[in-house]
């Protein structure tokens, strides 16, 4: 079975009680009294009614002093959701009813009133209440929801653009990287492509503009705040209204910078790795026929005394070259950095004296 509503009457009027009593017990209300503003503010904590009733006129405490005790003291916190009716004489002045009207009171009941016009404003005040706390918690599930979804996409450590149909960017998140050093003052209201180097321009429009409505990756350059060129994947998903209409684009740009140098560095690795099976392979192979060639010259000009002095500087040439070449190939073995030079038109040369440095 359930209870009846409880409604606290605050008034110094008996006969206003026992009146009350009747109507709303055949009514289906309990009716709680107190007679002074210091008994109704003690039965507000014991009692919990679902509606309070307070006469505007009052010894010691009068009504407007007890309504604002119950919004303003924190002791009555926990009850400022109970809705509250004031009773008034048709002489109290408009603007100070306004007033309490805007500080949450609920209505007023004028004295007299009928049997009639008193239930009709305890239904229509507690139906108020229910709408009031319905749309209190939609509010907060909404906060919560919009608080949850804020929290998420802050701990996304990606850039996030919004663009309308312009290409115009509408709402900006930076990056965790920082690498960008945008604030939302130097994004919001520019078109997209004008944070894109040139060169990338042409294939992010045209994704951005695109009709297929799936999303897209693509690996730009973005400028940051000093115009420098830094290396971003950026995702494209269009984004549409309920009747399929395009309305503006959702990019996420994920910052690949120290991927690109890592990437660089492995690939310097491998080259140096390559490279040093190279020198190797050339150490080996020029070596091999030039251990010969270098020892029989040492062994002709052991006997240089039948050869005649042309010959012996020819032989000394051979071994002085054969020395040379062989200095060459053990240096390669001890490059760890090879460094480049030019030497006919676009083809490149190793820098030996550079590359032992």
């Amino acid at each position: 079975m359930v209870s009846p509503k409880a409604i606290l009457l605050i008034d110094d009027n008996p006969e206003i009680h026992m009146m009350m009593r009747i109507i709303l017990r055949q009514n289906g209300y309990q009716l709680f009294s107190a007679y002074n503003g210091e008994e109704g503010l003690a039965k507000i904590p014991e009692i919990n009614p679902d509606v309070i009733i307070l006469d505007y006129m009052m010894p010691k405490i009068s009504g407007d002093q007890l309504f604002e005790i119950l919004i303003t003291d924190e002791k009555y916190a926990n009850y400022r959701h109970i809705p509250v009716l004031m009773l008034t004489a048709r002489t109290e002045d408009r603007p100070r009813r306004q007033e309490f009207l805007e500080k949450g009171l609920y209505g007023y009941l004028t004295k007299p009133f009928g049997m009639r016009e008193l239930v009709e404003i305890i239904d229509s005040t507690l139906q108020k209440a229910r709408d009031f706390r319905q749309q209190r918690n939609l509010f907060k599930v909404t906060k919560d929801t919009k608080d949850f979804l804020e929290n998420l996409v802050e701990s996304i450590p990606d850039a996030i653009f919004i663009v309308d149909q312009d290409l115009k960017i509408t709402y900006f998140k930076p990056c965790f990287s920082k690498t960008l050093g945008l604030s939302q003052e130097d994004v919001l209201e520019r078109r997209f492509e004008e944070l894109v180097y040139p060169e990338c321009r042409k294939s992010v429009c045209q994704l951005l503009e695109g009709a297929q409505g799936k999303n897209q990756r693509v690996e730009v350059l973005l400028k940051n705040v000093s115009g420098a060129a830094v290396p971003f994947h950026i995702t494209i998903t269009q984004m549409k209204n309920d009747r399929d209409k395009k309305i503006g684009g959702l990019i996420v740009a994920t910052d690949i910078s120290d991927l690109k140098k890592l990437q660089e560095k492995v690939i310097q690795q491998e080259k140096i790795a390559m490279f040093m099976e190279t020198a190797v392979t050339v150490n080996h192979e020029i070596n091999n026929p030039l251990a010969p060639i270098l020892g029989n010259a040492q062994l002709l000009l052991k006997d240089q005394g039948k050869l005649d002095d042309v010959s012996v500087k020819r032989i000394e040439a051979i071994e002085r070259n054969a020395r040379r070449i062989y200095e060459i190939t053990q240096k390669l073995r001890e490059i760890k950095s090879p460094v480049s030079t030019e030497y006919l038109g676009e083809t490149k040369m190793l820098d030996l004296k550079e590359s032992l440095k």
